[in-house]
């Protein structure tokens, strides 16, 4: 099975999804582009970011998710078949 990004992947790579911190914000060990973080917004809700570029002040990260824009391969084998144990509920 294969999944392109925009349909039902984790979508296109969105361009501004990016945002410059400044560098003391970003723990010593992630202060390598590529570097995975994770960071929370303000209702504490965790987000993957990615390390992009790193400037004399500042770090730019990339709030895309780290699937964005790729298309996905999946290698599906089915192993069984079995019908349900309760009966499903009419839809409204």
């Amino acid at each position: 099975m294969v999944v392109a990004p925009e349909d039902g992947g984790y979508g296109p790579v969105v361009p501004g999804a990016q945002q410059e911190v400044p560098k003391d914000a970003i723990p010593k060990e992630g202060l390598k582009v590529g570097t995975q973080l994770t960071a929370r917004s303000g209702s504490g809700e965790a987000r993957p970011v990615t390390v992009k570029e790193i400037k004399e002040t500042t770090v730019v990260l990339d709030f895309n998710h780290p699937l964005a824009g790729k298309t996905l391969f999946f290698d599906v084998k089915v192993l069984g078949v079995q019908a349900p144990t309760t009966p499903a509920r009419p839809s409204p």
